[in-house]
């Protein structure tokens, strides 16, 4: 076969409904970035992609184990590589008795780095704290299944489909396999006008990790009323749409 400059891969219950003008990606040739909406899609040059996939199965066995273990973070790489569509609130961070830095995580993103540069000194603490605590510390993280409180956990803990602590969460890894990629890659979000809609072939008309109401941002509002079983309601956050 022939290897091409630009690298398209997507999860195969996406279905694309126009032709992409790479004008939309327009660092896609001249910087090693990679335009990504969550796990279903990314569009990279050939060598972004070699560095991002090659070994990827065992990258991520490595990282296999407690999901509330605390993962190194490279809190310079991280201000750098910036932006509500990086999902990197979606990790695990250690709780540094911050109201302002837990609300950035958690609600309103869009003060993520200016927290995390406030307050880097005690998130780089921390980590060396766990480092010697096997990577147990307390946390506090963007994603559903750490916050009680949400209706995506407390739908599944009403009928008994709580993630097990060792089940990992695709979304989450693999922006954290981009964060830690060598050489480094930096995330793009995904262009508005290229939307990534579920395939009408799909059998679950709803993300398949959420309650029925609850469709992830961008996708289909009008198959979420099948049966009268779901709403047209969109998540706000990408921390609140994650959990494949």
């Amino acid at each position: 076969g022939l290897d091409f400059d630009v690298v398209l891969k997507l999860r195969s219950d996406i279905e694309f409904e126009q032709p992409f003008d790479l004008a939309d990606f327009p660092e896609v040739m001249v910087g090693r970035v990679l335009y990504t909406q969550m796990d279903m899609v990314f569009l990279c040059s050939r060598g972004v992609a070699r560095t991002l996939i090659s070994g990827v199965p065992d990258a991520l066995r490595s990282r296999a184990g407690d999901e509330r273990k605390l993962l190194p973070l490279d809190y310079g790489r991280l201000l750098l590589n910036g932006g509500t569509g990086n999902g990197l609130p979606l990790q695990v961070f250690p709780d540094i008795s911050s109201p302002s830095f837990r609300r950035a995580v958690q609600e309103d993103n869009r003060w993520f780095r200016s927290e995390v540069q406030r307050h880097r000194a005690a998130l780089e603490a921390a980590h060396r704290q766990a480092e010697v605590q096997d990577g147990f510390v307390p946390i506090v993280s963007g994603h559903w299944r750490f916050r009680n409180e949400t209706k995506e956990y407390q739908y599944w803990a009403k009928t008994g489909k709580l993630p097990r602590h060792t089940d990992m969460c695709s979304i989450r890894h693999w922006y954290y396999h981009v964060h830690v990629a060598n050489p480094e890659v930096f995330i793009r979000g995904w262009p508005r006008n290229h939307p990534t809609p579920l395939s009408k072939m799909r059998h679950y008309w709803q993300c398949n990790c959420e309650p029925p109401d609850c469709l992830p941002e961008g996708w289909p509002a009008d198959r979420s009323g099948r049966d009268g079983s779901g709403g047209s309601e969109a998540t706000a956050s990408e921390g609140r749409n994650a959990g494949q």
